[in-house]
């Protein structure tokens, strides 16, 4: 049984089913999804192509109610609290055995589920939890290590990760969260997965590049999940232009049937960053250029309107 978790709010629910339907059309087995959302499951309309999916086994959803918390690190930020949602998710799942996570901003080009599975065995040879891809070394020129006080020489990048779910919860990583929230949040930067890093700092395996490819520029020779990690989104105008972003559209386009998912925040800094696409060429006058300016115009004038 092959168990997917998602976490997400109201901002992104069509990115969400995007990344599933992305993760659906690779896989050769059918697989049990999980979302955690603060929506009521009515109020969560599944794309038909993602609920009559012949891989879709089965699909559960579960309600979030955060206690009060002080988060930090929202405000102007391009994240909401959903972030902190997978640190409760032992209040939500009943399940057996593993879990892959993927943050909804990662899509799936190739079948996932031989290399999940080799991860899945390394961690039950090993005493360790979680499998996390390193995001930078100590030596590297940051201070996450010396601002959160880590003893080991790699901070991880959480946005995919295969853990065993039983020893997650037996490990009480919702109790450790709960005490490092008021703790770090004038040091942390980067909301929960601080705070993972912090928890499991030394005791977490390496997950395979792979599993998530984060790169723009540099191909690597197999890409299985890539995360559009970093500010830019491929449903931002800076983003649409980024590698694997016509992927994501693609994706997206079979399963609400519009080319693209643009969303614009805030009316200038929108039409500054279209203006400069324009500019600089990166947004030509052809047909998948005046598409991405239908969309972005109708994404800025929907700010207007708000």
């Amino acid at each position: 049984m092959y168990h997917f978790l998602y976490c997400f709010d109201n901002n992104y629910i069509k990115q969400s089913f995007t990344s599933i339907f992305s993760v659906l059309e690779n896989v050769d087995k059918k697989i049990t999804l999980h979302l955690i959302s603060n929506l009521s499951e009515k109020n969560i309309k599944v794309p038909k192509k993602i609920q009559n999916h012949k891989y879709l086994d089965r699909l559960f959803f579960y309600e979030i109610n955060l206690p009060p918390l002080n988060l930090y690190n929202l405000e102007d930020a391009h994240v909401s609290e959903a972030t902190f949602y997978r640190l409760f998710i032992e209040d939500y799942l009943e399940i057996e055995g593993f879990v892959t996570y993927l943050d909804c901003d990662v899509i799936c080009l190739e079948n996932p589920l031989n290399k999940i599975d080799d991860v899945i065995n390394n961690l039950k040879r090993s005493d360790k939890i979680v499998s996390f891809n390193t995001e930078i070394l100590r030596g590297d020129g940051f201070g996450y290590f010396e601002d959160l006080n880590l003893q080991g020489d790699r901070y991880f990048n959480a946005g995919v990760m295969v853990f065993d779910f039983g020893k997650w919860v037996d490990f009480k990583v919702k109790e450790k969260s709960l005490d490092l929230i008021p703790k770090i949040k004038d040091k942390a930067l980067f909301w929960d997965q601080d705070i993972l890093n912090i928890i499991f700092d030394s005791i977490n395996l390496e997950l395979p590049t792979e599993l998530n490819s984060r790169t723009r520029e540099e191909s690597n020779n197999l890409v299985i999940f890539h995360h559009f990690s970093g500010k830019y989104k491929p449903w931002s105008i800076n983003g649409i232009k980024q590698r694997f972003s016509n992927e994501f559209h693609d994706f997206f386009r079979t399963i609400y049937k519009e080319r693209y998912l643009i969303n614009v925040s805030n009316f200038t800094n929108g039409k500054k960053h279209l203006n400069e696409k324009i500019k600089d060429r990166e947004i030509r006058f052809d047909k998948q250029g005046f598409s991405i300016l239908y969309y972005s115009l109708k994404a800025l004038i929907k700010t207007i309107l708000k």
